[in-house]
Order: C-alpha cells, then structure tokens, then sequence
C-alpha cells in the first residue's frame, strides 16, 4: 500500500489535464486488490476503480458524481476541521470506518473505509482518496466465533463434568461451577491453588508422569484421587490438552468422577 500512497502526488502534479490524470489514475489503481475512489472536496466522485465497482456491486457510471455519496457520508469526515500537518507524501489520513451496506444486487457486503486526504503544494486539500477492502468474510468470521463463545460459555457454566485451565505451573486460571461444587470450594478458592495441591500423595507419582507425556505429546489421560477442601476423597479421571489461552500455552482438563 506504500506505493499507492507515494502516487497519490500524481493527481498534483498531473491534473492539469483530465486525461493524464485518467492515465494516471488506472495505471496505479487496476492493478491493486482493493477498492479506490477519488473523490474531490465537494463530495463528486471524479473516479473508481474495477475492484471497487465489483466490492460495492454497481457499475462505474453509478458511483461517479454523486453516486458514491450513497455509501459514504462526507460531511462526516469533516475535511473543514483537517489538520495542517502533512505528510511526506502530500496526504493525510482521516479516521478508518467499517460499515455495512446492500449490493445492488441486495446481498450484504461490509467495508473497511480508509480515507486520505490529499494536499497541494500550498497545503490546501484537493481531494479524499478512498481505499475501501471488503471485510464481510472477516466480519462473518468474528460472529461465528462469538458465536461459538456463547455457546462454549453455556456448556462451560452447565456441563455436569468439571472443567479447568492451567498455568503451565499448574496454577488454576480458569474453573467452572461443576468443580468447584465436587471439591467444595469457591471459584476465588481454586484460583489460589494448583492441582497437584489436591490430589494425594500416592497420585502425584502417576500425576507427575503423566504431565510429562502430556507436554510431550500434547495430551494425556490419567485417574487420580483428588481432596475435596473437607478432606473427603474423590476419585477422578483428568483427561488433559495442550492449548493456547490468551497468547499463552495452558492446560485444559476435563475431570470426570470415576467409581473405585
């Protein structure tokens, strides 16, 4: 995108005279895959480029003039209020927006909107250039996975077996009510300790074995008895994996109670 930017001096330098300014504009914009809009400070779209009109779904000569004006609002970018300071490349950048729109065609579409606007050598803006991406597999994507949250946060808060995540230093990060009701803690307790602290002693030999394999091979099944916090004995079965939680390696354990 930095050689997008560095030509945008050609509007400048070249607007003299409408077709070296058409010549201009294609030759650095159709090779690009994103959409770009030249649009002058009075809201006329003076051109588009082909990734443009297939993003947006409507042909060349419905965005020119004010046709684009239905997708972008320029009042709102404020070009009256823009800053005198400029960069390098005689353009200054104004506040990315994503929004939402129907295609000709009526299906959805969202874009990224980035707005530059551009400078004369007398530091008076000329015009806004607009690179617009289509973000809609992006957006699809960020609620499938909330989505999936919503329902791993159902499961997690209901599931009858109990759920953890550790620490790679066994330190408690996350637990779910299921085991904190088998061991008789509070969430707040859990959090304070680590699992081998509830486990017995003749289970930490095994314990310790299997967390080796399951660092080695990225999971691991073993049956334990764990103490619950009156001191009662509950024989357990951790099955166990290596993840990734918040940028970090942990472990996530499914405890299920077993019968001796």
């Amino acid at each position: 995108m930095g050689s997008l930017k560095n030509d945008l001096s050609c509007y400048l330098e070249l607007k003299e005279t409408s077709k070296d300014c058409d010549n201009s504009f294609y030759r650095v914009c159709e090779k690009i895959p994103i959409g770009v809009a030249a649009v002058d400070c009075k809201g006329n779209c003076l051109k588009v480029n082909s990734k443009l009109c297939n993003i947006l779904g409507y042909p060349e000569s419905e965005l020119l003039g004010t046709g684009f004006s239905e997708f972008i609002n320029f009042k709102e970018l404020r070009i009256d209020l823009w800053v005198t300071d400029k960069n390098s490349q005689g353009s200054l950048k104004l506040q990315t927006r994503e929004k939402h729109y129907l295609r000709k065609d009526g299906t959805d579409v969202w874009i990224g909107i980035s707005p530059f606007l551009v400078i004369d050598p007398e530091n008076r803006p000329t015009f806004v250039f607009f690179q617009i991406e289509d973000i809609t597999g992006q957006k699809k994507a960020d609620a499938s996975f909330k989505t999936s949250e919503t329902c791993f946060d159902l499961i997690y808060g209901n599931i009858s077996e109990g759920i953890t995540i550790n620490e790679q230093v066994g330190k408690f990060i996350e637990v779910n009510p299921a085991i904190c009701k088998k061991l008789g803690y509070r969430k707040d307790e859990l959090l304070l300790k680590t699992a081998s602290e509830l486990i017995t002693l003749e289970s930490s030999k095994i314990f310790a074995e299997k967390v080796k394999e399951l660092y080695k091979i990225g999971r691991a099944r073993v049956q334990v008895k764990g103490v619950c916090k009156d001191g009662t004995l509950l024989p357990v079965e951790l099955s166990m994996w290596l993840i990734e939680y918040k940028g970090k390696q942990a472990v996530f354990s499914i405890v299920s109670d077993i019968k001796e």
